[in-house]
């Protein structure tokens, strides 16, 4: 589901054998004896990871609440922990610079959440729509940001109520960076 910005580290949703915890987030060092080990496993479902550009959290969803939320743990040792969405939210997606956290909400729109890092803790600020996502997957993530995080790919009808324009972009692979 996501890998570290220095390539180090991969991770992952497993279903555990037991019933007992469900989905867990586990980490596959990408270095070493590339032993796989489990990063979040508690009682609760955890699911969709995703490290922050610096690679020192890892967002998440988790059922926790009842339904599913997304929050915010310190890396590599779950240290702090903040609940980001607070009226249902999954498949979070940081933005390039580490500033912002996207996420489909419970109603199915996506939001944005700022975030300011303070030395090892984290805030979060203001959160608003942006818009309503057409399609929601409990296999992966439906959207995505361009490198520049000024575009958002998303897989699916967009509803749209707005007079605003739809832009299409096309020949949007010119956009990525060469090797």
């Amino acid at each position: 589901m996501s890998v570290s910005a220095d390539g180090r580290y991969l991770a992952y949703g497993h279903i555990a054998v037991s019933a007992k915890t469900g989905w867990d987030v586990w980490i596959l060092p990408l270095f070493g004896d590339r032993k796989p080990f489990a990063y979040l496993r508690r009682e609760f479902s955890e699911f969709f990871p995703a490290f922050s550009p610096d690679g020192r959290f890892l967002a998440y969803t988790s059922d926790e609440a009842g339904g599913q939320q997304v929050y915010v743990v310190s890396f590599p040792e779950p240290r702090g922990r903040w609940q980001v969405s607070a009226s249902g939210g999954s498949q979070p997606r940081w933005s390039r610079d580490g500033r912002e956290l996207l996420f489909a909400s419970g109603d199915n729109t996506l939001m944005s959440a700022e975030i300011r890092i303070r030395g090892l803790s984290l805030e979060v600020g203001a959160i608003r729509p942006l818009f309503p996502l057409g399609v929601v997957s409990q296999l992966g993530n439906v959207y995505d940001l361009a490198p520049n995080s000024k575009r958002i790919v998303v897989l699916g009808p967009i509803e749209r109520d707005s007079g605003e324009p739809l832009t299409l972009v096309i020949n949007w692979t010119a956009d990525l960076p060469r090797k």
